[in-house]
């Protein structure tokens, strides 16, 4: 039942000629499928549409079909149907015992020498037609699919998405990557979690703000409480003690009192390094010529350095003033010609010896090498002087008294240099203070230092033991890098531990965020933890934006990943639904013209022999026609052949259709419910298959009480006396059901609320209503307590049959366009209104032309017990039944009182299309319940209960929440614009998504609106969807606008002005009472017309001269009966008529075979004995089957 019909369906394989939605679809499938079914059709489902189409599918599947039914009315309406769709020269009407033979072969003769049918090659139309259908099919079932691993379709997800939107909160949403793979289950789970910390968080507020955000703390004893205080105490304490003796020391030094913990390790370096400073007194400490002219005073100190070497080792040696000789050329002679052998031979090196000589204390050395040192030394030193006199007041100026010029001590220099350098570049890396050089160029007292650095060490050591007491107790999550110190000043510290010590009781709301982030975080969920930690937007707002962040990530999922949603277009989406539904309704005209070539096709010509031999014969007779009887039994298969569809009544089956003569692939009953077993049997044992159609719900035979059988034959009719129709029998015995469920007949849904209610469990389709057509008022209780029931002489109400007959007349007056039909619950009261109309008409016959009209529907008067099958657009009740004239209310109510009467009562209220008017002298409350347990008037009791108090007024309020959330953003964005809706406008079975209400008129409705969210998507075809529907609403009165899912999502604002333009036509038009133009109320339908060739002389199928038909004479003697010969033994005589009538079928081999031995009539026993036969020659090859 869940079948998407056009996923097993396509429109190619379909032989339908008549509109079908997806239920009658369902059943047509049945049928075409084999399957024997019973057919629920309650009132206004379609029954003979369905039975049109399925005789059509007959037809297109070459089937032969016997259509059945008690009431000629019921043939009538199918026939006229096949009629409309150009099948009806496919039918074969045999109904009663009045039927005329000459008019049966007149019609057999004019159905064989029509023209061949023009058809139009379809196959463009209907793969076009599949084309469209999958696209609106792949969009429906796009935006209403799960996406991912949930049950949620794009149009829910996009509803929950709009209605979590953060709004004008500019809140950040969460990264759908780490919810992709989550089901629903896990997103609920999660969203229970997060629900949990954002009420936490609306009470505790973000850890952000509490002090004790960096703890890691899960769970805290009460018997802890103090020991963490007595820590946090400690820890504020040490902190401004550690403070106070740095400030003390930085104070001595001179030097800017520290803020953080890093500060103080420096002063304390600094001082260290101050008592462990070298003898600097005199030194220039403040002078930036240290780090400035750092390499100057290096050189100047190498230089030093160098000459007083050079004169301690040479000064014995030398003269004083050969230290400013210049012996740059002495030396290159020296170099050049000092290790030649030849040397003393040169004039100029004697020379240069001697002069060297000179300048010497002592004989100079033999050894060139050594003589070269010496005057390298001399070279050396006269650089050296001179850049020893260049810098040597620069000396001064930074080493002060420790400048002695030459005599300086210059190991003493370097190292204070040394020790100078690395103070300043200490200071610059920040390892100690700047101020340490003005502390140290003042002459401090450095050893009293020592004590307030001891004492600053200490603290140090006490504040860090402290702090980390503090940090571990508290499980502060923290850096190393920051641990001891916090990144805070000692001040700021001390402050933290004094606030962290007087709101201790926030470290409990911190505790149970670490427990739920705790949880949260193994779940997947540390994303949302990780926002938490400064979420500070209100109560509500981390869930809203959770479930935003979700449901919005799945609609970009699906947007993305369907590419039907992401290039969805209005407008072109429109005009595929507007070519689906031209191309849908061309099928059945396409289907019709098919149908009519293909029974063309079939006919078999009249110059062939044997049956077809018969016929033509007998249409050319002028007298002395054969009996239809015996024409059936001569010639039946060529006349279904000629007429594959039969319609006959039970008796007219047993008149006229002898056994064996045809035999049928399909027998359907209609108004199964009235047909007994025993008149039913006939036809289904001439077919294989049957299908039951009717309503159990309504009247079964009369008189059926009646013996059904009055033979002991094998069959097993156990429990058959409590069977009151085929239609139960079948039903008793367990055979498949379906059921018609789309109501199409009330034009106002309460006039088939209450049989949907009491009779049918609500699963009828109803469409509601908008309230806007006039003739379409439903139904209506006329109270007229003036009268009374006449119990003990007439049985009848006479004063009621007079309003009534009034009534009539009223409505001939003014509306004479509309068929009219008066049920009384008794023949009395029946007889009385007619009296009084006829009265009422010799008085006034100026309506004459009323009753004289309506040819198809004519007006009617009838009893309670005969309007079955009928239907009216107005169907006046008149009850008659009722309180006396003393006021005694009797509790009779005809019919109604007996086993079934409630059937009677669904029949009659379900006749009228558009409204129907009930007359009695009493109201529901007046039927006492505990005077009466007949099943009718407790049903007549709720009926009119609801009848006089309009409970279910015009299509009423249901009360039901919208269908989705989608439908529920849009109704907020609606009645913020001052508009007035209802959602899920109807009564049953179907729901406007959203009614927009008359302003003026309550129960009116000026516009539907219609999204495509599961009302869309539960439709089982494009058909029912796209179409059915529409004509359906429209067709009631309807002005309908749609607004697309995909749409909306991508600019609502002009989706919504769009709606809001739709309203604004649509008011205008109720105002002005322009709007959709009912279809006129008519109940005929225009017969198809199908184009056939212009024939002069039937075109024959075969061209050459027809073949005379051979009839086997065999003749059999035999020594026993002929039911008892094998197989075998009747096997000679088989073949011998096989090949005279070959090709031939089983009936008239058994024919011939019966006559051969002399027999009239072949029994089931000599039936059998024939067909075991041909099985047997089949089996061996000897007969082809």
């Amino acid at each position: 039942d869940e079948t998407h019909i056009d996923e097993v369906l396509s429109p190619a394989d379909v032989h339908q000629v008549k509109d079908a939605d997806s239920t009658q679809i369902l059943a047509i499938l049945d049928v075409n499928s084999g399957r024997n079914l019973v057919l629920q059709g309650p009132p206004g489902t379609g029954k003979s549409q369905t039975i049109t189409n399925i005789i059509a599918e007959c037809i297109g599947n070459g089937k032969k079909v016997l259509f059945v039914s008690e009431k000629m009315a019921a043939l009538d309406v199918v026939k006229r149907r096949l009629d409309e769709v150009g099948l009806g020269d496919a039918v074969m009407e045999l109904h009663s015992h009045k039927t005329n033979k000459k008019k049966i072969l007149a019609e057999l003769d004019r159905t064989l020498h029509q023209g061949r049918p023009v058809v139009e090659n379809p196959v463009d139309d209907i793969k076009t037609l599949e084309q469209f259908r999958d696209q609106l099919n792949t969009y429906c079932n796009a935006v209403n699919k799960p996406i991912g691993k949930t049950h949620l379709s794009f149009i829910n997800a996009l509803g929950f998405a709009l209605k979590n939107q953060p709004g004008t909160l500019d809140l950040p949403s969460f990264d759908f990557a780490k919810m992709l793979e989550w089901t629903e289950s896990d997103y609920r789970n999660a969203r229970l979690q997060v629900d949990t910390l954002d009420r936490h968080l609306s009470e505790a507020g973000p850890p952000a703000n509490n002090p004790f955000e960096l703890s890691g703390l899960t769970e805290i004893l009460p018997s802890q409480r103090p020991i963490l205080e007595r820590a946090l105490e400690e820890g504020r304490a040490a902190a401004e003690a550690l403070f106070n003796t740095a400030v003390d020391l930085a104070k001595a030094m001179g030097l800017q009192p520290p803020d953080h913990r890093a500060d103080i390790g420096i002063i304390c370096r600094a001082a260290r390094r101050a008592m462990e400073a070298p003898h600097i007194d005199g030194l220039a400490l403040t002078s930036g010529e240290w780090q400035a002219r750092r390499d100057d005073i290096s050189e100047l100190i190498t230089a030093g350095k160098a000459l007083s070497i050079a004169h301690a080792k040479y000064d014995e040696w030398l003269i004083d003033e050969a230290w400013s000789q210049d012996l740059v050329e002495l030396r290159q002679l020296f170099a050049t010609t000092g290790k030649k052998w030849w040397r003393f031979f040169s004039s100029d090196y004697r020379q240069a010896k001697q002069k060297l000589q000179g300048y010497c204390r002592k004989t100079l050395s033999k050894d060139v090498g050594q003589t070269i040192q010496l005057v390298d030394a001399i070279l050396d030193s006269q650089k050296n002087q001179k850049l020893f006199a260049e810098q040597s007041e620069f000396g001064s100026t930074l080493f002060g008294a420790q400048w002695k010029k030459t005599e300086s001590d210059w190991e003493v220099l370097e190292k204070l240099t040394e020790w100078v350098v690395v103070l300043y570049r200490d200071m610059g890396n920040g390892v100690v203070p700047d101020g340490i050089v003005n502390f140290l160029s003042g002459s401090p007292k450095v050893d009293e230092l020592k004590d307030k650095v001891a004492a600053v060490e200490s603290n140090i050591h006490k504040h860090e033991q402290s702090i980390s007491i503090v940090e571990t107790l508290l499980q502060f999550k923290l850096h190393d890098t920051l641990r001891i110190h916090w990144n805070l000043s000692l001040k700021e510290q001390a402050a933290s531990l004094t606030r962290l010590l007087n709101n201790i009781d926030r470290l409990f709301h911190l505790i149970r965020f670490n427990q739920l982030a705790g949880e949260m975080t193994k779940n997947g969920l540390d994303f949302v933890v990780s926002a938490a930690r400064t979420w500070n937007f209100g109560e509500g707002s981390l869930v809203k934006i959770f479930n935003y962040s979700w449901y919005n990530g799945l609609v970009e999922k699906a947007y993305l990943e369907n590419p039907c949603i992401k290039s969805f277009d209005r407008i072109q989406h429109a005009h595929v639904q507007d070519e689906f539904i031209r191309l849908d309704h061309l099928l059945f005209r396409h289907n019709q013209a098919r149908l009519a070539s293909l029974h063309w096709r079939s006919l078999p010509t009249l110059d062939g022999g044997g049956e077809l031999q018969i016929i033509s014969s007998e249409i050319n007779k002028k007298r002395r026609h054969m009996p239809i009887r015996v024409l059936m039994n001569k010639a039946g298969r060529a006349i279904q052949a000629i007429k594959p569809v039969f319609m006959m009544s039970p008796m007219s089956i047993a008149t006229y259709v002898p056994p064996g003569s045809v035999h049928f692939d399909l027998v359907v009953f209609d108004e199964a419910s009235q047909v007994k077993p025993v008149d039913a049997f006939g036809a289904i044992m001439r077919g294989n298959q049957a299908v039951v159609v009717g309503d159990s719900k309504q009247l079964p035979p009369t008189s059926f009480f009646d013996s059904l059988i009055e033979s002991d034959e094998e069959e097993d009719f156990e429990n058959i006396g409590d069977t009151e129709s085929i239609l139960s029998l079948f039903l008793g015995k367990g055979a498949p059901e379906r059921m018609l469920r789309w109501h199409y007949r009330s034009r106002h849904d309460s006039l088939i609320a209450v049989s949907n209610n009491e009779f049918y469990d609500n699963r009828l389709v109803v469409f509601p209503s908008p309230g806007t057509n006039a003739t379409a008022r439903g139904l209506k209780f006329h109270h007229i307590p003036d009268t009374a029931y006449d119990r003990g002489k007439t049985r009848s109400n006479p004063e009621e049959a007079k309003v009534v007959a009034k009534a009539v007349l009223a409505h001939a007056k003014s509306y004479p366009d509309l068929s009219l039909g008066v049920v009384a619950f008794s023949t009395a009261q029946r007889d009385a209104v007619e009296n009084q109309l006829e009265i009422l008409r010799r008085y006034d016959s100026s309506c004459e032309s009323f009753f004289n009209e309506h040819q198809r529907e004519p007006f009617f008067v009838k009893n309670l017990e005969n309007v079955q099958g009928d239907e009216r657009d107005v169907i006046l009740i008149s009850i008659g039944y009722g309180k006396t004239a003393e006021g005694y209310m009797t509790m009779s109510f005809g019919p109604l009182n007996r086993d079934g009467g409630e059937r009677r009562l669904n029949v009659l209220i379900s006749r009228a299309r558009l409204a129907m008017d009930v007359f009695a002298n009493f109201t529901s409350n007046d039927i006492d319940l505990a005077r009466t347990n007949a099943r009718g008037s407790v049903a007549l009791k709720n009926f009119l209960s609801f009848a006089q108090s309009g409970i279910l007024p015009q299509p009423y309020t249901t009360g039901k929440e919208p269908d989705s959330p989608f439908e529920e953003e849009v109704i907020k964005a609606l009645t913020q614009n001052g508009i007035s809706i209802e959602p899920q406008v109807g009564s049953a079975g179907f729901f406007i998504d959203i009614g927009i209400k008359a302003k003026d008129k309550p129960g009116q409705y000026i516009l539907g609106i219609e999204c495509d969210g599961a009302t869309y998507h539960s439709s089982r075809s494009a058909r029912d969807r796209d179409r059915l529907r529409q004509e359906v609403l429209q067709g009631l009165g309807w002005q309908l606008h749609r607004i697309w899912s995909t749409d909306w999502y991508r600019n609502p604002g002009d989706e919504l002005a769009r709606a809001l333009n739709a309203i604004e036509k649509a008011e205008y038009n109720y105002k002005n009472d322009i709007g959709i133009s009912l279809p006129k109320v008519t109940h005929e339908e225009k017969t198809l017309s199908i184009p056939r060739e212009v024939i002069t002389v039937r075109e024959e199928v075969i061209s050459q001269a027809a073949i005379p038909y051979l009839q086997a004479e065999p003749k059999i003697y035999l020594s026993k009966d002929l039911h008892e010969c094998t197989p075998a033994e009747l096997l000679p005589y088989v073949c011998e008529v096989i090949a005279i009538e070959s090709p031939v079928h089983i009936t008239e081999i058994t024919r011939s075979i019966t006559e051969g031995a002399d027999l009239k009539r072949a029994g089931v026993r000599i039936q059998g004995a024939v067909l075991m036969s041909v099985m047997y020659g089949v089996q061996r090859n000897v007969i082809v089957k």
